[in-house]
């Protein structure tokens, strides 16, 4: 009789909208938001693996590209650099970014002396902020809708935010190596 009640909730919390609710009684809401808790870290931290397997990826495929691209984009090859990046489906932003990236890392901008000096990582990054915030200016319309923006932000890249009167403050939390020395 019971598991019918729990039923013609669920039923009635569809009907209001709400996709995300969760049959559970008062008295086991501890342990469901434990397990919901360590499941949403697993998957976060799991994330968080793929991203810096993606970075290494990322880097390993600027060197290559930068070496195809060397090969391929000499004087009298009609465009060999793009026919290659079309045949295998690779986005040219992509590939030119990354090769970007491995230039300025390795300090190699020398080598491109023939094309356009590379726009610096900073100023892409400026850039991208800018155009962010353009996007965001009708959304983020009070200081409060613009602070939470910033906490959204460094939790996304795990910074500390230290709200200070009317100042924000966003550090590196130190690493374990570092907490242990403080100790």
């Amino acid at each position: 009789m019971e598991e019918s009640n729990v039923n013609s909730e669920l039923s009635r919390a569809s009907d209001k909208g709400n996709p995300f609710r969760i049959p559970v009684r008062d008295e086991h809401l501890e342990n469901e938001i434990a397990l919901q808790w360590g499941q949403r870290e697993y998957y976060r931290n799991f994330v968080n693996l793929q991203k810096a397997e993606i970075l290494k990826i990322d880097a390993a495929l600027g060197e290559l590209f930068y070496r195809q691209k060397r090969r391929l984009s000499q004087p009298g090859r009609n465009g060999a650099w793009s026919a290659f990046l079309r045949q295998h489906n690779i986005i040219r932003n992509t590939a030119d970014r990354m090769i970007l990236d491995y230039i300025e890392f390795f300090g190699l901008s020398d080598e491109l002396s023939h094309r356009a000096t590379p726009e610096s990582l900073e100023n892409r990054i400026c850039q991208t902020a800018y155009r962010t915030a353009d996007r965001l200016e009708n959304m983020l319309k009070s200081p409060q809708s613009r602070i939470l923006f910033v906490r959204c932000i460094a939790d996304f890249f795990e910074l500390t935010v230290d709200i200070e009167g009317d100042g924000v403050r966003l550090s590196i939390p130190p690493t374990a190596d570092e907490k242990s020395t403080e100790i």
